[in-house]
């Protein structure tokens, strides 16, 4: 198969993952907040969120395999020394969760929460083995198979979201099971297709710890960023819990699970770009960069738009979250900047293997959203001011990614970058000073003039997508 065809393959694997997985962001985000009250699905939220930072014990040892084994097709890997790191790293994997859940229970005084970091624990297990094989299907550009297990996890866990709900349980624990239970289904689909990993055998002790060395020196760069990435809206929503507690917490993390529905289906792009990128020349893939790029450019403003009959509908349906939809306008720009960053930036800075420079851009942001909470924890006293600074962080971010690629592609579009930031801001102030459906026609003719203003540019940009078909 063409390198061409199996991209389009990849690519259509990836997309209906993700329509199942925003299908199930819409279940768990506006149909539990319906059902569980506000303490147990604040109680929800704090697991998704311990959940998404233990998958880090893995030290870089998962994104090193990643970027040492990409572009390699699946048939060349060496499989016994990617069995022996896998085993390697489940082992201390498996330690240090012990440690964490045994010492977590000599602190934590809340039942419900203690509980949960044992639950997380146990879900990180499992998620670890599945994300190590998955990225070793990403590697050798089989994210197909990589896809099919997001498509059985997520649909194990819309039936069991759907059978929880026809019994009436009121109680969040439930759809925690359920939600381990679709992480062990996806592990054993991973399993099946590694077949030929698992049942080869292991190299000795001593190469054994010569690669997972080699692994996590360079995957621990790159773990380190995704880390500080991720921390730019977790140190956040840390300082929130800690000083406004669980339910400013649940309400904030519903509006920030609204903001981001669109990155987890945007996300997958880079996962199949990663590995096809490396096996193109460097001009080919200076001609993609500028194509998404520009697409990026015209299309993503069209959320600002949506926002309005978006908040509109979900009021009527969660009157409850009221305040949720008000911080939703202050943070929408994440999964505008955020998308840039997941889709372009972040991909091609993996493919030059620059993950100092993604750390060092990653670590800046990461201060930026720390001062701006200090200050609103202690100093102000506001949480307006934490999720100000969340979200300067994530601006911040892309536009130090963008001016540093400029340099790649040899071209600096400022223009573009100042187009982006006045369409960002005006939102911001129309969504908050003006009525929904003000703000909603507002938000049309700005939009209006930016496609007159781009329509050139637009032009271009459709015949070459044309010619690029």
């Amino acid at each position: 198969m063409s390198i061409k065809k199996k991209f389009y393959s990849n690519l259509s694997y990836a997309l209906v993952a993700q329509l199942i997985s925003m299908v199930i962001s819409i279940w768990v985000n506006l149909i539990l907040p319906k059902f569980l009250g506000v303490v147990d699905y604040s109680y929800w939220q704090l697991f998704i969120f311990y959940s998404q930072y233990m998958p880090f014990l893995h030290f870089g040892l998962n994104d090193g395999v990643y970027l040492r084994y990409g572009g390699i097709p699946f048939d060349k890997m060496n499989k016994s020394i990617i069995k022996s790191q896998m085993l390697a790293g489940f082992v201390w994997q498996l330690s240090f969760c012990i440690i964490l859940c045994l010492g977590s229970s000599l602190i934590v005084d809340d039942t419900n929460r203690l509980m949960i970091i044992i639950a997380a624990g146990c879900c990180f297990l499992f998620f670890t083995l599945q994300n190590y094989l998955g990225y070793i299907f990403q590697a050798a550009n089989e994210t197909s198979w990589f896809s099919k297990g997001i498509i059985l996890n997520r649909i194990f866990f819309l039936t069991i979201i759907v059978i929880i709900l026809c019994q009436k349980q009121y109680s969040f624990w439930p759809y925690v099971y359920g939600y381990i239970f679709a992480q062990i289904v996806s592990l054993f689909y991973s399993a099946y297709k590694a077949q030929s990993i698992l049942w080869t055998k292991i190299s000795a002790f001593k190469k054994t710890i010569f690669e997972v060395y080699k692994s996590v020196l360079v995957g621990g760069k790159l773990m380190l960023a995704n880390i500080a990435s991720m921390l730019i809206l977790g140190v956040g929503r840390f300082f929130i819990d800690l000083n406004w507690g669980i339910l400013t917490f649940g309400k904030i993390s519903f509006s920030i699970a609204l903001a981001v529905f669109l990155l987890t289906f945007v996300q997958q792009f880079g996962m199949v770009m990663f590995p096809a990128l490396r096996q193109i020349s460097l001009d080919k893939q200076k001609n993609i960069y500028e194509l998404i790029r520009t697409g990026l450019l015209l299309f993503m403003p069209i959320i600002f738009i949506v926002f309005f009959p978006f908040v509109y509908l979900l009021s009527n349906w969660l009157p409850e979250y009221s305040t949720s939809f008000k911080y939703l306008a202050l943070l929408l720009p994440v999964c505008f900047f955020d998308t840039k960053m997941q889709i372009l930036f972040n991909t091609y800075l993996k493919v030059q293997r620059k993950e100092n420079v993604l750390l060092s851009i990653n670590v800046v942001a990461l201060v930026i959203s720390l001062i701006f909470c200090l200050l609103g924890a202690y100093v102000f006293e506001d949480v307006k001011i934490v999720v100000v600074g969340m979200v300067l962080a994530i601006a911040v971010r892309s536009l130090i990614a963008e001016l540093y690629l400029n340099k790649f592609v040899d071209s600096v579009r400022l223009f573009n970058v100042i187009q982006e930031f006045i369409i960002v801001y005006a939102f911001i102030y129309v969504a908050w000073s003006k009525s929904l459906i003000v703000g909603f026609f507002i938000m049309i003719l700005l939009y209006l003039m930016f496609v007159a203003i781009n329509f050139k540019k637009f032009t271009e940009w459709k015949n070459q997508i044309y010619f690029a078909s």
